[in-house]
């Protein structure tokens, strides 16, 4: 899993993620803390992608895929950000697609006997079933965060969409509003927000609540926090601040330490092409060998 954080201001774009990825084996998860989830596209390029969620399809890479879209920009140059994302978005659902096929069909199948259930029509559906379904349905979930400027204009943007398989069509990328938090973003929200999406969406089903959507964001609403205008130096410390309190919140928790590893961050401002703010070295994963 993941906390990854994109903000946009009018100096240009901060990414950051954390370095963690977890596989579900039969013994139990297993957690790999010096992974990339943040890319320049190409080099000296005003131009990168982050992502969360599944770290790779199959053994093509994320990396292999975005030094081709990189190719492909050297040669047919982009007018604006957007034009990116859509690019990036159809070369991935391809790869997503053709790499992911066997556990594809096999989720379908499985949605299949969702929706028989639901019908109320005789079926084999078992307890296994469910569980599988609602497994491969985390397990092969992706999303990717698309940012920079493209020239002449040199507007800041972002942009984002996510994957997983229970999508016909990839949609569109959809913009960054200001800020962005995904993976586990959570811990995050209660701490700046004083609460998350999941429990208020809890508290409006539950029947306990009598009022409607309106009242009840009404009243969250009074206690939080709007993030004021920032530098570009306060923005880096904004997006450091949401991933490093997710680690640590849930490193001293009784939850999975999903999150973790080197904290990167990287910026690409209107008038620089990207550059890293704080990136791990290929050695991060060795160790002290010293007396």
């Amino acid at each position: 899993m993941t906390i990854a954080s994109c903000l946009v201001l009018a100096e240009g774009v901060i990414f950051g993620a954390d370095s963690t990825i977890s596989a579900d084996l039969e013994y139990g998860y297993h957690y790999l803390n010096h992974n990339q989830k943040l890319f320049e596209i190409g080099e000296n390029s005003s131009l990168a992608i982050m992502t969360w969620g599944l770290s790779s399809f199959g053994d093509l890479s994320y990396r292999t895929l975005i030094a081709r879209l990189a190719d492909e920009l050297a040669t047919t140059p982009p007018q604006n950000v957007v034009e990116v994302a859509n690019r990036w978005l159809s070369s991935v659902w391809s790869a997503y697609q053709t790499s992911l096929s066997i556990e594809i069909a096999e989720f379908r199948a499985l949605e299949a006997k969702q929706i028989s259930a639901a019908a109320s029509t005789p079926d084999d559906r078992s307890l296994e079933d469910d569980k599988r379904y609602l497994a491969m349905k985390d397990n092969l979930f992706v999303g990717f965060c698309i940012g920079g400027y493209c020239l002449p204009d040199r507007e800041p943007k972002a942009y984002w969409f996510e994957l997983d398989p229970t999508l016909r069509s990839p949609g569109t990328p959809r913009p960054v509003e200001a800020e962005l938090f995904k993976g586990q973003p959570d811990v995050f929200r209660r701490l700046y927000d004083g609460f998350d999406y999941r429990t208020r969406e809890a508290v409006y089903q539950s029947p306990f609540w009598s009022g409607g959507e309106s009242d009840l964001d009404e009243i969250l609403g009074r206690e939080m926090y709007i993030p004021p205008q920032m530098t570009v130096r306060d923005g880096i410390d904004f997006v450091h601040f949401s991933i490093y309190s997710t680690i640590k919140a849930l490193k001293f928790s009784a939850k999975g330490q999903v999150c973790g590893g080197p904290i990167e961050l990287a910026i690409i401002t209107t008038d620089r092409a990207f550059r890293w703010v704080r990136h791990k070295t290929w050695d991060s994963a060795v160790g002290y060998d010293g007396p």
